[in-house]
């Protein structure tokens, strides 16, 4: 289950690419083939964009340290930003962190959500 979460704060996506210093990326290891091997596999991986996008709105910091407190088993910026998720053991784990979350701030946007596929 994921909690995805934005400050509701709009990102250039032009600006985030003119602010990455690296272009070249590094190959990705072998994807797994089970299923409880993607996390770990997940956790390996990064979002090249995001140090730029924290660079031009520090609330994905403040969002993703938010994220993190709450329980996630793991934090990432999806695309250029400013949407974040966090993965959560469970739909009822997630609800709870986006309950807690929007308490702390109303005004940013959370929701607990379910992946295509995933077991109810």
């Amino acid at each position: 289950s994921l909690v995805l979460a934005n400050p509701l704060i709009s990102v250039s996506t032009p600006e985030i690419f003119k602010l990455l210093v690296d272009k070249e990326n590094a190959a990705l290891p072998p994807t797994p083939t089970d299923a409880g091997g993607w996390l770990p596999y997940l956790k390996t991986l990064r979002n090249d964009l995001e140090p730029p996008a924290r660079a031009l709105i520090p609330e994905i910091e403040e969002l993703s340290a938010m994220i993190a407190a709450q329980g996630a088993e793991l934090v990432r910026m999806s695309g250029s930003g400013a949407t974040c998720f966090g993965v959560f053991p469970s739909k009822t784990d997630a609800e709870a962190a986006a309950q807690a979350l929007t308490a702390l701030k109303p005004d940013w946007y959370f929701e607990a959500v379910e992946t295509v596929g995933a077991k109810p």
